[in-house]
């Protein structure tokens, strides 16, 4: 058996393959004093391929590693410009000039060379012990709790922690729970790669054009086709990804991603593109041409076990729409890094391994599904605009970091968050003993304040938000803060004395209150003062978080030199150079340099007793408004001097020095200045008292959460509270009332949800039930492009397009001629039809995704608003259904809206969060179904000749449904005890089987029925009849507690109309506009009011 390398400290990590991913690692944990290994099967340890993107995440992953990949050749993506295969450009975006929306920059380099950066920096001497690489070296077996692995020369090594970044076909995930049986398939596609020398491009005049501009990417797509091309190597090379349906171009065994392929079978695949792409695929050198599988697995239950995790593709292949496989790799090596930090031992392996996964996981498996759904076509602006503000912004060191800072902040016994409370009221700036004013007596009060603005990253200072009612304004990685500090003088209440403070100032923040509303000012996380009668003062009548420092300053005639201490040990050294006096007339400001509408912090005190730590007595949002405060004194400005010079340096020093402050200091200390903005002294007359300070809350309220680290950027999500239906315990047969009762119990006073209800009640009679003939229903869901690969002979083939010809061609006349809105139970024979009832239910369905819809309203909230409106329709659906308890009519309508609703596509933007939530909504929404075939049954309706005359056509959509959320990864497997909703399809198939009937409409359902007849686990049996053979009531009161609060603070319970916008107040509409006004007029909510519904055009 192999042993660990002789190194003092750090464990020994043994990591199963070295690709972008295993190296990032290395350097991550090298870098925390861990020992590492890697072991790579290849004999060069070399990445061929061509060139991939360094987006702004990856980017920013990459400089915490320490590596400039502008040393490594990267060029910056300037531009993107998008072509069909034939014909003019159909947009252009300027990549450069949106760049300084993110902290770092967009490039692209070459594979090879960000390969062998990684690995040079993985072995260089440097911080930690240099990472051994192991080559020829494939490991054939793991052994996850002892961290041991085996080679295929029958070696045996052991270490304290085994990291399986070894691929698709990982051998390292083959030893995780679950992770036997998964096997990677086909997504459909395979992508041509090479990469020819830009001047090749450019010494032809054909081709000149697409190499003219440096940093720019061409894209030349179609829906089955796509050419991608774009600079790598110091604008040297150009790179090609040429994608395509898997059936065009020949695989040897479907696993290795290198394989060659011919020139010739490159241009037959793109024959009917344009001349000019066509000489430019030619000028690929056949010696370097490969040919990419582009392989998809299931997602794995977990992602470690004991002491093994894994990363990178072995956790979470990606498809290449999204330019994310590498980067999530970097993304997942940063995080182990912080995650295995040094000092950790090799009992605190597994509890850490865990928290990397709760760190990763969601990230990963979303950007995953929007890669996905990438993959079927060119995305609406909207959508796009939403994936791109996910990916790019964010950070993952910031956000792992607060990960673990909130693990190891829960852990041990509970901790008081405190702040010291003083026994009694006492004199002070705003009162003296007998409550007196002191304000007309700080007129003549003097301050100096010197101030440093600068550029920041807003994914660290968003882990200074103390919960998710704070975020900041918008998504942007870029955010501004400023260093301030004040000496204040002939203060009234100090005796004429004075003293000094230091704060951090951060812009754009808001914290949005329980009603919906949003507040918006400057963050004031932390203020240091260098007396204890206005800490004290400040902390207990105004929530200040304030704390004590030492803070000294020497003044010269043009410099200004400041340092911040305690008890002698220097944390904080500020300095001003340079510095030229300005007009003081264009200053307006007083001792609060640079805050804008007004200061915002966050008050906590603790309540008291041994039995109560952890537990707030007070904790609520304060705003200090300056318009208020000008009000009540004018500060006069009398001198201000611009510095052309300045910088500041903090040391966290260690807990010996700052026994009290470390962990306040240190933090202070991880902030990065990306740039100086401005720095200057501004000096007057008048110092406010701050007597405007106010609680945001009218009354206490319940607050969220602390703030756990935020995957989705700078906007938090969250929402008005409103009424809703609570979890039912009862059965359905004691279900609530129906829906004429009920229209006020899930709504707010005003809003188009509310209406569409009540209109739906209203207006639900017997011939609203009546079922209806409808036009063909194809079953497609949006961006399906209908590629099936199933094998026909070709004369079945060719009377299936006829067929489909004909109808296509066929024009409805509303009935006039056509079967459209004929009786169904006159015309048996017509496959389509639905209830004039469930058509209702279908459009009104699409009418409260509207008002859900930001984009509709010229409004931004935050990134995956649009989802999360999604996600409340669909409890809204699951209620109605429940609430529909004695009218199995209006249940029907229900689920026969639900597959329509679907084939909308209106529903994808609820596929694209988090997957535990999207495959739990979709289970509930198959049990439903599954409910509503057990009611059919137990009324002797569900056969043949049933009154239920569309049952058929259905219970077939719903077969279509399934196979379309496998499709889109959203019925994942359903691991608890009992029936597998995962698979209702085959529920409802063996209802119909049961019952004789027969299936009929989409024109997918004989291919479906035989898919799940063929399906060898497919063991599904059917429940006995019983009150609830599906067990529906705790299904449904277990998912309304774990998931139907959504982002509302103090209620539970499924649906409502939190995410309508209609339902809004006025001044929460404008926060979010644009334009800050609010886009529904006096005209439009006075409909409203009268229960008209608005239609999104």
């Amino acid at each position: 058996m192999g042993s660990a390398p002789e190194s003092e400290g750090g464990l020994h990590i043994l990591i199963a393959g070295a690709g972008i991913g295993g190296l990032s690692a290395a350097i991550a944990l090298r870098k925390q004093g861990h020992r590492v290994e890697l072991f790579e099967r290849s004999r060069f340890a070399n990445e061929i391929g061509a060139a991939i993107h360094i987006t702004p995440n990856a980017n920013a992953a990459l400089l915490k590693l320490g590596i400039d990949a502008t040393n490594l050749g990267a060029v910056e993506s300037e531009k993107l410009r998008v072509f069909p295969p034939n014909g003019p450009e159909i947009f252009s975006l300027d990549i450069k000039k949106t760049a300084g929306f993110w902290r770092h920059r967009w490039l692209l380099v070459h594979r090879a060379h960000l390969h062998e950066g990684l690995k040079i920096a993985a072995q260089a001497p440097g911080p930690g012990v240099p990472a051994r690489l192991h080559t020829s070296n494939k490991v054939v077996d793991i052994d996850p709790h002892s961290a041991t692995i085996t080679l295929e020369n029958g070696k045996r090594i052991t270490g304290d922690v085994v990291l399986g970044s070894d691929g698709v076909h990982s051998v390292a995930k083959t030893k995780l729970p679950g992770g036997a049986n998964l096997r990677s398939f086909s997504s459909g596609k395979n992508a041509f790669r090479f990469l020819i020398a830009r001047k090749d491009a450019l010494e032809d005049p054909e081709t000149k054009e697409l190499a003219d501009e440096l940093g720019t990417w061409y894209m030349f797509d179609s829906p089955d086709l796509r050419v991608v091309v774009y600079p790598c190597a110091n604008n040297e090379l150009l790179n090609f990804v040429c994608i395509h349906p898997d059936t065009m171009s020949k695989i040897h065994d479907g696993s290795e991603w290198d394989q060659g392929a011919s020139k010739e079978s490159l241009l037959e695949v793109y024959k009917d593109f344009s001349p000019q792409i066509r000489k430019l695929l030619a000028k690929a050198d056949p010696a370097t041409l490969k040919v990419w599988p582009l392989l998809d697995t299931d997602d794995l239950p977990t992602w470690v076990e004991d002491r093994l995790a894994v990363m990178g593709d072995a956790a979470h292949p990606f498809l290449p729409y999204r330019a994310s496989g590498g980067a999530m790799a970097i993304e997942d090596a940063i995080s182990l890094g912080v995650m295995l930090h040094r000092g950790v031992t090799v009992e605190d392996i597994p509890a850490r391994l865990k928290l990397y996964e709760k760190a990763r996981r969601s990230r990963a498996t979303t950007i995953q599904q929007l890669t996905r759904k990438s993959s079927h076509g060119p995305l609406p602006p909207a959508e796009e605009k939403s994936m791109t503000e996910y990916i790019y912004g964010h950070d993952e060191h910031d956000h792992s970091t607060q990960v673990l800072r909130n693990d190891l902040w829960s852990q041990g016994p509970q901790k008081y968050w405190r702040q010291p409370i003083v026994f009694g009221p006492m004199p002070g700036p705003r009162q003296n003993f007998q409550g007196l004013s002191r304000l007309a007596r700080s007129q003549k009060s003097t301050f100096q304040t010197t101030s440093i603005k600068f550029k920041t990253s807003r994914t660290l200072l968003q882990n200074l938000l103390p919960n998710d009612s704070w975020s900041f304004a918008t998504p942007s990685t870029v955010a501004t803060a400023t260093f301030s500090q004040t000496l204040l003088n002939g203060m009234d209440w100090l005796g004429g004395g004075g003293y000094r403070h230091l704060g951090l100032y951060i812009d754009g923040v808001q914290y949005t209150k329980a009603n919906g509303e949003v507040v918006s000012g400057t963050y004031l996380p932390i203020l240091f003062e260098s007396l204890a009668d206005p800490i004290v003062s400040g902390r207990e009548e105004l929530g200040m978080p304030k704390l004590y420092s030492a803070i000294g300053a020497k003044e010269r005639e043009a410099s200004y030199y400041l340092q911040a201490s305690w008890e002698g040990a220097v944390w904080g050294r500020f300095r001003w150079e340079g510095l030229e006096d300005e007009d003081p007339a264009a200053a307006n400001a007083g001792p609060l340099q640079g805050v804008n509408a007004g200061v915002l912090v966050h008050r906590y005190i603790p309540k008291v007793g041994a039995d109560c730590k952890g537990e707030a007595d007070v904790e609520y949002a304060v705003f200090v408004p300056n318009a208020d405060e000008s009000k009540l004194l004018v500060s006069k400005v009398t001198r201000v001097r611009k510095a052309s010079k300045a910088a500041f340096e903090i040391d966290g020093l260690g807990w010996e020095a700052l026994p009290t402050l470390h962990h306040i200091i240190e933090r202070l200390a991880e902030i990065p200045v990306d740039e100086i903005l401005s720095a200057k002294i501004v000096e007057g007359e008048g110092v406010p008292d701050v007597s405007s300070a106010r609680r945001i809350e009218p009354r206490p309220i319940a607050m969220p959460p602390k703030r756990t680290a935020d995957a989705h950027g700078g906007s938090s999500k969250r929402t008005k509270t409103s009424a809703t239906a609570q979890p039912q315990e009862e059965t359905q047969a004691e279900a609530p009332a129906p829906a004429t009762n009920r229209a006020s119990k899930r709504w707010s006073a005003v809003s188009v949800s509310r209406n569409l209800a009540q209109s739906f009640a209203e207006h639900a009679d017997y011939d609203t039930y009546k079922t209806l003939c409808q036009a063909r229903v194809d079953g497609k869901s949006p961006n399906d492009d209908d590629d099936d690969d199933d094998e026909f002979d070709e004369d079945e083939e060719e009377d299936d397009e006829d067929e489909e010809t004909s109808k296509s061609e066929a024009k409805c006349d509303m009935g006039e001629t056509c079967m459209c809105n004929k009786p169904a139970a006159e015309h048996p024979e017509h496959p389509f039809s639905i209830s004039e009832a469930g058509h209702n239910k279908f459009i009104d369905q699409i009418a409260h995704t509207n008002v859900r819809e930001p984009d509709a309203f010229d409004m931004y909230v935050f990134n995956d608003f649009a989802g999360y409106g999604v996600w409340e329709v669909l409890q809204n659906l699951v209620v109605d259904f429940v609430e529909a308890k004695d009218n199995w009519k209006e249940q029907w309508a229900v689920c026969q809206a639900l597959p329509f609703y679907w084939m909308s596509g209106a529903v994808m933007p609820f596929t694209m969060l988090d997957a535990h939530s999207v495959t739990s909504t979709f289970h509930l929404l198959g049990q439903m179904f599954l409910v509503m075939l057990a009611t059919l049954e137990s009324k002797d309706l569900l056969k043949p000749d049933s009154e239920v005359k569309n049952l058929g056509m259905v219970m077939a959509q719903y077969l279509l449904l399934a196979d379309e959320l496998r499709e889109y990864t959203s019925l994942g497997s359903d691991d608890d005890e009992g029936p597998d909703f995962s698979r209702f399809d085959h529920y409802v198939l063996a209802y119909a089987k049961k019952h004789s009937i027969g299936l009929r409409g989409p024109s997918k359902t004989d291919k479906l029925v035989k898919a799940i007849e063929d399906d060898e686990d497919d063991e599904m049996k059917l429940p006995r009849r019983s009150a609830d053979p599906w067990k529906w009531a705790k299904a449904y009161k277990a998912f309304a507690q774990e998931h139907g609060t959504i982002f509302t603070v103090q209620k539970k319970g499924m649906g409502g109309d939190s995410f309508d916008i209609t339902s809004w107040t006025s001044a929460r509409r404008k926060q979010h506009s644009f334009n800050k006004k609010d886009p529904l007029g006096k005209k439009e909510m006075d409909a409203i009011k009268q229960g008209m519904v608005m239609q999104m055009g």
